[in-house]
């Protein structure tokens, strides 16, 4: 049931993803802006009904943003990032800030760091280099922006590990991401890959990688058992499970 319960609303979030119809996510439009801060769990600082508020209603931006919205206000201009609003001085009211939520950015530039690294994704494509920083999330969000959507179920896994509820009690480590981005998550599974780890006298981040390149937990148990009991190498061993 736990099970049941991570994945639900990774696929609830892959129907929102696809049936969305904004712009092309190059152009960075303001709706556009706005899902990358809702997918960053960034906090949104803006002027509503006279007063200026700050929090993470993202359906309320959205809907006072989107001209198909019957709630569309032809009033705000530009979605601006900053690492804090204090560093905003004399914003006007017609601006949305949206800036890093300090209980979860840890989360946010872990997990991303991990999928480039366990995907072996070469950053000069994008602009940026490793590790990803918030600066980066911050000042080359177009770049950021493209590099999270590179892959359609990483950025619902990103989501789900950083801000859904029924994620919220899972440590934030690098098996449990991993596990997560293959839909094997749950406290026994977990338990499971850090006890091969522990036998194998390997941390978090050399087991990561071995994990994603198994492609399920079920093969990575395979592959680890012939690496403890034949000793082959991760490589030697992978290759023979494919």
């Amino acid at each position: 049931m736990k099970k049941f319960l991570i994945v639900l609303p990774i696929l609830i979030m892959g129907i929102l993803v696809a049936c969305d119809n904004r712009e092309d996510i190059a152009e960075m439009n303001i709706n556009a802006k706005i899902w990358y801060a809702r997918f960053l769990d960034f906090d949104l600082f803006m002027y509503i009904d006279g007063q200026w508020i700050r929090g993470n209603n993202y359906s309320r931006a959205h809907s006072l943003t989107n001209p198909n919205s019957e709630f569309f206000a032809d009033f705000y201009t530009e979605v601006r990032f900053v690492r804090h609003p204090d560093e905003a001085v004399d914003v006007p009211n017609t601006v949305i800030l949206a800036f890093p939520f300090e209980n979860s950015i840890e989360r946010v530039v872990n997990a991303i760091n991990w999928e480039v690294d366990s995907a072996d994704i070469d950053l000069r494509s994008f602009g940026l280099t490793y590790p990803i920083s918030v600066d980066n999330l911050v000042n080359d969000y177009d770049s950021v922006n493209r590099l999270i959507r590179l892959d359609a179920n990483f950025i619902l896994t990103l989501h789900s590990f950083v801000r859904d509820e029924s994620t919220a009690h899972i440590d934030g480590s690098r098996v449990n991401f991993e596990l997560l981005r293959l839909l094997n998550w749950s406290e026994d599974n977990s338990k499971k890959v850090l006890d091969i780890l522990d036998r194998l006298n390997m941390s978090q981040d050399e087991g990561g990688p071995l994990l994603r390149s198994a492609g399920s937990l079920d093969r990575f148990i395979s592959v680890t058992d012939l690496m403890i009991t034949q000793g082959l190498t991760a490589e030697q061993a992978l290759r023979r499970v494919r």
